[in-house]
């Protein structure tokens, strides 16, 4: 049987979460004292900063995944000039000897005619 009037919750003061919490959703928890107080002096210009910082922080995202969709695709190019240089070379290679059996028959014919 549990006691209805216990409060299962220690804290003796409701509206005091955890004082420990860190600042700016533990997002910098270097922000120093001159930060804060910037940002309780100037609230619009701390706003502003932290939007402006994070829509920097989309675009270097962005920029990122453009840097790794472009090294893929030169990746991609390299590749395709390698084979197609391993396909050149096998096909001079072919003609070479096909030019020698070529050499060899007529070579042969002309012992035969003899």
């Amino acid at each position: 049987f549990s006691n209805p009037n216990s409060n299962p919750n220690p804290n003796p003061n409701p509206m005091v979460t955890n004082t420990n919490a860190p600042l700016n959703n533990g997002d910098d928890q270097n922000l120093s004292r001159e930060g804060v107080q910037a940002m309780l002096d100037n609230p619009k210009k701390a706003i502003l900063e932290s939007e402006l910082n994070r829509q920097l922080g989309v675009e270097a995202q962005k920029m990122a995944r453009k840097q790794q969709e472009l090294s893929a695709l030169l990746l991609i190019q390299q590749q395709q000039q390698q084979k197609e240089v391993q396909d050149q070379q096998l096909m001079q290679q072919q003609y070479r000897q096909l030019q020698k059996q070529q050499q060899q028959q007529q070579q042969q014919q002309q012992q035969q005619q003899q």
